[in-house]
């Protein structure tokens, strides 16, 4: 049934459509329809979905397992990259970034293989303690 009668809460306006012998509830008290329907099936639609995606997300071609391409490789693409611009001031630009990258790429390379065995770790932490006193 409609009337013409509106429920005011937190600043929503709804009209007022009852079902007979059905309390009205205002919208802030009403599950989403997903939710309804989540807890009609017990729960288990979310359970599934998530099930269904965590051997897609872990499959071999997948970014959890391929392999980054070598700094060789990353410099080859940049200067494959910057050779594209025939105008100076952009290839000098492109070059420039790709310098860049590879410094950083460099820097998180040897970080991570530092990081790989303690030993490792220790010598990077014996050089860079090192530089420090020097200079």
């Amino acid at each position: 049934m409609m009337t013409g009668n509106h429920h005011h809460d937190a600043g929503l306006v709804m009209p007022d459509v009852v079902a007979e012998g059905e309390n009205p509830q205002p919208i802030a008290e009403c599950p989403p329809a997903r939710a309804r329907e989540d807890t009609r099936s017990g729960g288990h639609a979310s359970v599934a979905v998530a099930a269904a995606a965590v051997p897609r997300i872990l499959a071999g071609s997948s970014p959890w397992f391929a392999q980054p391409p070598s700094l060789a490789a990353d410099w080859d693409l940049h200067v494959k990259s910057a050779r594209y611009f025939e105008f100076g001031p952009f290839r000098a630009a492109r070059y420039t970034w790709g310098a860049a990258h590879i410094t950083l790429a460099a820097a998180i390379e040897l970080l991570r293989w530092s990081t790989r065995s303690f030993p490792a770790g220790l010598v990077l932490l014996g050089l860079v303690a090192a530089a420090v006193i020097l200079l």
